[in-house]
């Protein structure tokens, strides 16, 4: 993992495909917590490559997809080096990027997603491709809507799956 930048409480990295292929498939804690942080509850209303993740192997073959796809960076504790969950940001040939978060079920309500999303809005601020944010949520997901909208994101456009789409110009 590359360290990125530490907030009050937590540090954001950027995981790589080394980052799997340095540990035996059975041994890697990182595959082990990415189980835990995708629970039922955290990935409901997440695509379907989110789903069905029962063993160390789907998570791996998880992380490796979305690493062809998006910059992942892990969410961990500061304290204690605990995954707490990932941010992604889609890969774009333009300057529009699409991002997504989530947290593992026991850091929600605390503060945990605003306090990840605002460093790592600071990050993309101080790279210079990065021109503009997008961030897809569900329409029931009101704690999500509130995080956006408190971190200057502005609604855009709704589409028919009840998907609500919100940007932030950097």
């Amino acid at each position: 993992m590359r360290h990125i930048m530490n907030t009050h409480r937590l540090t954001l990295s950027e995981l790589t495909l080394q980052d799997v292929s340095d540990t035996q498939q059975d041994s890697n804690s990182l595959l082990h917590d990415i189980l835990s942080v995708l629970s039922p509850n955290v990935i409901a209303h997440l695509p379907p490559n989110f789903q069905g993740l029962t063993t160390i192997k789907h998570a791996k073959d998880w992380l490796i997809n979305m690493l062809k796809d998006s910059r992942v960076f892990a969410i961990t504790g500061l304290d204690d080096d605990s995954l707490r969950g990932f941010i992604f940001i889609h890969n774009s040939d333009t300057h529009q990027y699409h991002i997504g978060y989530l947290l593992a079920e026991g850091y929600w309500g605390k503060g945990y997603a605003q306090e990840a999303l605002s460093a790592f809005i600071h990050w993309c601020k101080s790279t210079p491709s990065i021109k503009e944010l997008i961030a897809g949520v569900e329409k029931s997901n009101l704690a999500s809507i509130a995080v956006l909208t408190k971190m200057g994101f502005t609604f855009q456009s709704e589409h028919q799956n009840s998907m609500l789409f919100y940007t932030q110009i950097l």
